[in-house]
């Protein structure tokens, strides 16, 4: 499978590379179907593409490398929109606004993706209750990421 894409050209794929959004992202809601690539010199960022908008794709990480105490408290019937019996299997990005010379590049880190690799789907998870800010500075650290089922 070949997914065309803006930044990175045409991609080769398989089926199961294919990561299911089954309600999307805020304000993409539409677009359900990404494949995460792991373009080494970007480390320790990835990239979500959209497999069905060429021009749409984030830039994400993990959100433990910019604050090691980071942790995602999601209700468990959220957990079980993407089939995820046991958030200890659970990985967590958050998505990067990346700046252009007079904005810093920032995380959301009241918006972070729950990924189930096993079973190819996520959902994005609004932390309307906390604390953590939709612009968080980049400043790495260097621990896994952590999702708790509530």
């Amino acid at each position: 499978m070949k997914i065309k894409t803006t930044r990175f050209g045409e991609i080769d794929c398989c089926e199961q590379d294919m990561i299911f959004f089954p309600e999307g992202i805020l304000g993409f809601e539409d677009m359900k179907q990404y494949i995460v690539l792991d373009i080494p010199e970007f480390a320790p960022l990835r990239w979500l593409q959209s497999a069905e908008a060429p021009w749409l794709a984030f830039v994400v990480c993990d959100p433990t490398l910019l604050l090691a105490d980071y942790r995602v408290q999601v209700p468990k019937k959220d957990l079980e929109v993407i089939g995820l019996a046991d958030e200890s299997q659970g990985f967590v990005s958050v998505i990067l606004a990346v700046g252009d010379g007079e904005r810093p590049t920032t995380a959301n880190l009241k918006g972070p993706l729950v990924f189930n690799f096993e079973k190819r789907q996520a959902k994005q998870i609004v932390l309307a209750e906390s604390d953590y800010s939709t612009r968080h500075p980049l400043e790495f650290t260097a621990e896994p990421s952590v999702v708790q089922a509530v």
